[in-house]
């Protein structure tokens, strides 16, 4: 994301098992969540490439609004400073 990609990944379930950074990723804004190789094939044949070009940037600004390493360890101390 922070490269201005959108990122596709399948679903989380108990055989997918997903990182804390699959929360990051907005279906159809910054990316794709699909449920199988079907699903992924037929969204990368019918997604236009205005649209990738539209996720990337929204990619981009997720990164740039909230997941900076500075905003991360900000967050991480008002958690800290709060208990």
């Amino acid at each position: 994301m922070a490269y201005g990609k959108p990122i596709l990944t399948f679903r989380r379930s108990d055989q997918t098992l997903q990182c804390v950074e699959y929360h990051y990723i907005q279906d159809g804004i910054n990316g794709y969540i699909v449920d199988d190789m079907d699903g992924l094939l037929q969204r990368v044949h019918d997604t236009p490439h205005k649209t990738w070009a539209a996720m990337g940037i929204a990619a981009r600004e997720r990164v740039e609004r909230n997941l900076l390493m500075e905003q991360m360890v900000d967050r991480a101390a008002e958690v800290i400073e709060t208990e």
